[in-house]
């Protein structure tokens, strides 16, 4: 892996990645199925923590501003690439299907705007 090499040891950002990965999904899983509003971007309190220990360990990197800063630049792109996904999924679908699913394209677009809002 280009001479990087993980320990044991090192992999606890590993799993925190991956159980804020999973917590997200769920928050998108919920307002794509109607649970959540879709104007409701804003972080549980149990959500903000999961990300307060994500982050900890990267502000020996860069100041938490300059982290928060880059969450919401990453939620950003992932919006864009989501939607891109998305429509290419959902385009070649017909009749009930499609409309269906149809929805979710703008839906990502709006979540774009969104974060793009809480961008300096």
């Amino acid at each position: 892996m280009n001479g990087l090499k993980l320990h044991w040891e090192d992999t606890d950002w590993l799993k925190q990645a991956h159980e804020w990965i999973h917590a997200e999904t769920e928050r998108q899983h919920i307002q794509i199925t109607g649970s959540l509003e879709l104007e409701d971007y804003s972080f549980t309190p149990q959500m903000q923590s999961l990300l307060d220990v994500y982050l900890e360990p990267w502000e020996k990197f860069a100041s938490r501003e300059k982290l928060m800063e880059a969450y919401f630049l990453s939620r950003c792109v992932s919006a864009i690439v989501k939607a891109l996904a998305w429509h290419q999924t959902v385009a070649p679908l017909k009749g009930a299907l499609r409309e269906e699913y149809i929805h979710i394209v703008p839906e990502l677009f709006q979540e774009f705007v969104e974060y793009e809002k809480k961008l300096p």
